[in-house]
């Protein structure tokens, strides 16, 4: 009689190669989320603080906030004369290159959204319009969160009227972004 011998099994078999990929796969998108997650909520961080960074600037350069150091308090609102005043802050150092990109014809936030700074009755606008709702509530928020009532007036979102800022939780912010649009203006106290 002859011994009937066992083969011995090695590696995996389809089932559970198939079952070990979808852990690894499950494991790989979680942490591509996270990370995503992450990054946006850091450029949010770095444009909120380009945008309160924008006035020291300016204060710094002119001690007091006044119309009468240029005919920009002047021009009309029109786009292009928005996109001369932002290019007087550029020019003067105050718009940061590491957060707003430009071209010849347009300043742009971090997300591709149209930026400007408005100088308005001697008064300072930065003015972002991001891509996403999304992207409008958070950056309302993270300004919001870090400034004082000494600092700001308000934050405006939309183009029909501000909203004060105090105690606005980011559902508050989603809901005028996506109700209101996607413009975020803020105004400085003189």
């Amino acid at each position: 009689m002859e011994a009937v011998g066992h083969k011995t099994r090695m590696g995996f078999n389809l089932i559970e190669a198939a079952i070990v990929l979808g852990v690894v796969g499950a494991v790989i998108g979680t942490i591509w989320v996270s990370a995503a997650n992450m990054y946006e909520s850091w450029r949010i961080n770095q444009y909120a603080d380009a945008m309160l960074s924008i006035r020291k600037c300016v204060q710094n350069k002119f001690p007091r906030l006044e119309c009468d150091y240029t005919t920009l308090c002047l021009m009309p609102r029109t786009d292009a004369n928005y996109l001369t005043e932002t290019k007087f802050f550029d020019d003067i150092g105050c718009i940061p290159s590491d957060v707003i990109v430009r071209d010849n014809t347009r300043y742009e936030d971090v997300f591709g959204g149209r930026f400007v700074v408005v100088l308005d009755g001697g008064r300072l606008h930065p003015w972002a319009k991001p891509n996403t709702v999304a992207q409008c509530a958070k950056l309302a928020h993270r300004i919001a969160r870090s400034v004082t009532s000494n600092e700001l007036n308000y934050i405006q979102v939309g183009v029909a009227g501000h909203s004060d800022y105090k105690s606005r939780s980011l559902q508050d912010w989603t809901s005028y972004c996506k109700n209101d649009g996607r413009d975020v203006i803020l105004d400085f106290k003189d």
